[in-house]
């Protein structure tokens, strides 16, 4: 299992440097947010339109980052703009770990 549905909230944890935790509502999601499109698959999993994520980190004055991708069939296609050392890379999404699991907690 690539990806973790909860409450129409899919869960994983980035690859890439510094990333971590990457929440994104879909269909079926009781938040306000914007939503992804989602094939419904936790193994294969496709998500569109692309996902960014960005963060400021560090003292002052902060570094800003951000991880840019999609995700099709299960692969992770950075784009371009990323700040990390992975852009521009196509990686198999990896499995949930249970270290994961236990820090989402039980649904």
């Amino acid at each position: 299992m690539k990806m973790i549905l909860r409450k129409g909230n899919l869960y994983w944890e980035c690859p890439a440097p510094n990333c971590g935790l990457v929440r994104i509502p879909v269909e079926g999601s009781t938040s306000g947010e914007t939503k992804w499109a989602w094939n419904g698959s936790l193994d294969k999993p496709t998500l569109t339109p692309s996902v960014k994520v960005t963060w400021d980190f560090g003292d002052p004055p902060a570094t800003h980052n951000c991880c840019h991708f999609n995700v099709t069939d299960g692969v992770i296609h950075f784009h371009g703009d990323c700040t990390h050392d992975m852009k521009n890379q196509t990686i198999p999404m990896p499995e949930i770990t249970e270290e994961f699991r236990v820090f989402l907690g039980d649904d």
